[in-house]
């Protein structure tokens, strides 16, 4: 068994939610860049996306990198560092949150909810997936091919919030079997 991370590089789109106000990018030059932090290293406020009384998405896609022979795919779990807006006065109306979602044929399958408020970050794995939760089949190498992911980042207008919900990693675990090595190289399993 082997385990690999899967990090973001590339933006597939955004969009804003209700109020008119879209993701923000902060530190970096794409949203891609500003969560794909190594899973043992998060940066917290150095890079981050962020946004303040309104709600929306991004989508974001992860690939395998060349260097991986998957023979096999055990499990698949999704990871999220980020933090809650700021909540003045303890108004417990303000319920800002920051969730992922795994996007296979245009269905949200899984959230991730981030308790903490900000300044405080937290880390947070989904479930273990050991079956693709859109088909309730194993995974194959082609649901990684990419894999699509969504970030909702949200805050509830008003209640005085003056610090944006953040997320400032995002990455995926995945438990695999590599492929078996002999002189001529790896032998390569196609899984379709």
């Amino acid at each position: 068994m082997a385990i690999a991370y899967l990090y973001p590089s590339e933006d597939i789109g955004f969009r804003s939610g209700i109020i008119t106000a879209d993701p923000q990018i902060y530190g970096a030059d794409t949203f891609h860049d500003a969560v794909n932090d190594p899973a043992n290293a998060p940066d917290d406020d150095i890079t981050y996306i962020g946004i303040t009384n309104s709600d929306g998405y991004v989508d974001l896609g992860c690939y395998l990198p060349n260097n991986i022979h998957i023979q096999s795919i055990e499990y698949v779990r999704f990871w999220l560092r980020g933090a809650r807006s700021s909540q003045p006065n303890n108004q417990t109306r303000n319920y800002p949150n920051v969730s992922l979602n795994y996007l296979s044929n245009n269905h949200n399958n899984l959230t991730v909810h981030i308790y903490s408020f900000y300044p405080d970050y937290e880390t947070r794995g989904s479930t273990i997936y050991y079956n693709n939760p859109v088909t309730n089949q194993p995974w194959k190498i082609a649901d990684l091919k990419p894999l699509i992911f969504r970030i909702y980042i949200g805050t509830e207008v008003g209640g005085g919030v003056t610090e944006p919900a953040r997320v400032t990693q995002a990455y995926v675990e995945l438990s695999y079997n590599p492929a078996p090595f002999n002189n001529a190289g790896p032998f390569l399993l196609t899984m379709l």
